[in-house]
């Protein structure tokens, strides 16, 4: 359990919740928001998500993303569901799947010629 569970937080009976994503990579802060939900919601579904509109390698400005992700929630309201919104905790918000796969793509980069890198 997190440290939300100290302050006597407890989901209410029945609760579900589905935390939907691209996940490309699943990174830390992904898993910190899971546990956070989990001790608010009685099942967490985790479901990964496939978007023809979204290219998993293409960056997002933060108030684009947050502009998408309340299209969303109002959609969800409009079908009749509730959307809980979770930010990241600060030090896992820099961290993001973006960051990580251009890490891994320089990574993986040939060296340059001359022997530079």
């Amino acid at each position: 359990m997190t440290d939300t569970s100290d302050r006597g937080v407890l989901p209410a009976h029945g609760s579900l919740a589905v935390y939907p994503g691209t996940f490309d990579p699943f990174t830390l802060g992904h898993r910190d928001l899971v546990s956070r939900a989990r001790v608010m919601f009685d099942r967490v579904i985790v479901l990964l998500a496939v978007s023809a509109d979204k290219q998993p390698t293409a960056e997002a400005t933060a108030r684009a993303d947050f502009r998408y992700e309340y299209q969303l929630a109002a959609m969800n309201e409009q079908l009749g569901m509730q959307t809980v919104w979770l930010p990241p905790r600060p030090h896992l918000a820099a961290t993001s799947s973006t960051a990580i796969r251009a890490y891994r793509m320089a990574k993986s980069a040939p060296p340059l010629p001359g022997g530079r890198e």
